[in-house]
C-alpha cells in the first residue's frame, strides 16, 4: 500500500475547451443544464467530496470573465482555483500540473467538465485504488459489436471483450502524471486527449475500475437531453 499522509487530493476540472462541436456560440461548458452552467456540475460533485482538499478549474482565457462571473454568483470565487487553458488540452492539464507544484500534492483526479453527472461514490473508488497504485481511470464495457474501418471498408469485427469506453475523473500519483506530461512533451506529444496514455508510453502501468454509465459526456446537443433524462433519474437539481 502506497502511504502518503498529509498530503492533498485535488481535483482538476477541464473547461478551456472552444466546444466546436457542440455547435453553439459559447462553450458547451457554460451552457444551462437543470439551472445551472454545466462545468459547475463538476465543481460541485468535487466540492462535496470531503476527501478532495483543492479544486482548480482550467478555463478558456477568452472566458475569463464569464468564469469569474459565474463563480462569483454561486460564491464559489474563494474555493475554486483558476488556471489558464492551453491550446491542446493536454496542455491544459500541464498548466493545471504545474500550477499543483507549489503545494504538498498526494493525487489528483482529471475530470472533463463536459461530464457532470460524476458521482462521488466514483470519486471515493478511484481514491482507493490510488491507495495501491499510481494511475486508476474509469472504464465501462462495450453494449455493441465494434468493427474496424478505414474509409468506407470494414477491416475487421473486433472482439468487444478486450475493449471498453473510458471516462473521467482519471485519478493519478501526482508525480507520476506530472513526469508523464513532461516526457510527452520533450517527445513533442502535444495533442493527447488522454491522460493515461501518456503514463502508458512512459511504460508504467495503469489500473482500471468500473465506471459509471451515467458519467456520459456532453459532445452533442442531444447529450444536453440524455444527461438531463438522467439527472431527474438521480433526483439531481441544480440551482
Amino acid at each position: 500500500m502506497i502511504i502518503r499522509p498529509n498530503m492533498e487530493n485535488v481535483g482538476i476540472v477541464l473547461g478551456g475547451g472552444s466546444g466546436k462541436r457542440f455547435g453553439a456560440s459559447l462553450p458547451k461548458q457554460f451552457l444551462i443544464l437543470k439551472n445551472r452552467p454545466l462545468f459547475l456540475w463538476s465543481i460541485f460533485s468535487f466540492l462535496e467530496h470531503p476527501a478532495i482538499d483543492r479544486i482548480v478549474f482550467v478555463y478558456n482565457k477568452f472566458f475569463l470573465n464569464d468564469t469569474q462571473r459565474i463563480l462569483e454568483e454561486y460564491s464559489l470565487s474563494g474555493k475554486i482555483e483558476l488556471v489558464e487553458g492551453g491550446q491542446e488540452r493536454q496542455l491544459s492539464v500541464y498548466n493545471a500540473l504545474k500550477y499543483l507544484e507549489r503545494y504538498d500534492v498526494k493525487n489528483v483526479l482529471i475530470h472533463d467538465s463536459a461530464r457532470p453527472l460524476i458521482d462521488k461514490s466514483l470519486i471515493t473508488r478511484i481514491l482507493d485504488c490510488l491507495e495501491e497504485c499510481y494511475a486508476c481511470i474509469p472504464v465501462v464495457k462495450l453494449k455493441e459489436s465494434i468493427c474496424r474501418v478505414s474509409e468506407h471498408e470494414v477491416l475487421s469485427i473486433e472482439n468487444r471483450e478486450q475493449f471498453r469506453i473510458v471516462q473521467t475523473p482519471q485519478g493519478f500519483d501526482y508525480q507520476t502524471i506530472k513526469s508523464a506530461h513532461e516526457e510527452a512533451l520533450k517527445n513533442n506529444i502535444r495533442n493527447s486527449f488522454d491522460d493515461s496514455s501518456l503514463v502508458l508510453l512512459k511504460g508504467e502501468k495503469v489500473r482500471f475500475i468500473d465506471g459509471d454509465p451515467f458519467n456520459i459526456k456532453i459532445t452533442y446537443q442531444e447529450d444536453l437531453q440524455i444527461a438531463s433524462f438522467f439527472m431527474n433519474l438521480k433526483n439531481l437539481k441544480g440551482g
